[in-house]
């Protein structure tokens, strides 16, 4: 029974904005599209929709990036 749990967080990026509006955390679409797109989220494309992990979404607005994260993705956008 798990297993279908699982499944059904995985959801289209509207649905997460959806979901995490009802959830009273404050997040918009464009703002999710730049976390997907950065690579703080990992997603799973399927067809012309992107599929993310809700858990993976909340716990990202709940928690913030970490350091490690953060200058990661720093280091990968440099042009040195």
């Amino acid at each position: 029974m798990k297993n279908n749990d699982t499944n059904n967080d995985f959801i289209s990026l509207t649905a997460a904005v959806r979901r995490a509006k009802s959830e009273g955390l404050n997040l918009s679409y464009a703002g999710l599209r730049r976390f997907v797109a950065e690579g703080f989220i990992p997603h799973v494309p399927n067809g012309s929709h992107i599929l993310v992990y809700y858990p993976n979404v909340a716990n990202l607005i709940k928690n913030g990036v970490t350091a490690e994260q953060s200058r990661a993705y720093q280091l990968s956008r440099s042009r040195s």
